[in-house]
């Protein structure tokens, strides 16, 4: 964070919520309000396996508000079934890690953890894990704003941008609308091999190593547009 006065105000709005839990919902909409995003939880237990793990406090806050149904949804029906749970457990200490780098691209799209939620806007999270003592942990879940729906993204924004060819920019465009590599090919009229030699010269130009890692970066460009008004020459659009 490059702005001093939000990251003050975070600092300051922290202090009292360590203070005084009943001050945590006016430190979450200082988050939000700070860093764009529309919410977050946080949970603190112990416990070294599914078996053993225990949680003492959880609580889902969005824009100065506890959401006790979502918190209740969460803790009495999908914890047991969150994927993420036992990796981030094990996870290093202070680390970022956002949904697609501990839930698999199968995962992504079959878990019904991330499809509940998805459906309340509550899919697209950032989590950091932190170590206390004699073997507990904090677990911090940061809401982001929900993936880019399809008319948000402009091929010739993200070619300009990111540097891509034409026909790699409106590939990537289409993975990041959730389409396959052989829908992308059928939707285009190319082979599924040229796509995915698209997809791997991308791959390499950005120093990445997997698809959804390329959506996340495409994803970013959402609302940008730097064409003209028939920039975006996508099939379906």
């Amino acid at each position: 964070m490059k702005d001093e006065a939000p990251f003050g105000r975070i600092l300051a709005s922290l202090h009292e919520a360590a203070l005084d839990p009943a001050r945590w919902p006016g430190f979450s909409a200082v988050v939000d309000e700070a860093l764009g995003v529309h919410g977050g939880s946080l949970m603190f237990g112990d416990g070294q396996s599914s078996e053993d793990a225990r949680i003492a406090f959880f609580w889902t806050c969005s824009h100065g508000e506890r959401r006790l149904d979502l918190e209740r949804l969460y803790h009495g029906t999908y914890y047991p079934l969150d994927e993420r749970v036992p990796r981030l457990r094990h996870a290093p200490d202070g680390q970022l890690f956002h949904n697609t780098d501990v839930l698999t691209e199968r995962e992504l799209k079959t878990s019904p953890v991330q499809h509940a939620f998805r459906e309340v806007h509550c899919g697209n999270a950032v989590n950091v894990r932190l170590d206390r003592p004699r073997g507990s942990r904090i677990l911090w879940m940061v809401l982001a704003p929900d993936a880019a729906q399809p008319t948000e993204l402009d091929v010739a924004t993200v070619a300009e941008t990111l540097h891509f060819t034409r026909a790699g920019s409106q590939a990537a465009v289409l993975l990041a609308r959730g389409m396959t590599v052989r829908e992308i090919a059928a939707a285009t009229g190319r082979r599924e091999s040229t796509v995915r030699s698209h997809v791997k010269h991308m791959f390499t130009k950005h120093g990445l190593n997997r698809q959804a890692d390329l959506v996340r970066l495409v994803r970013s460009l959402a609302g940008v547009r730097r064409g003209g008004p028939d920039a975006e020459d996508v099939p379906g659009s």
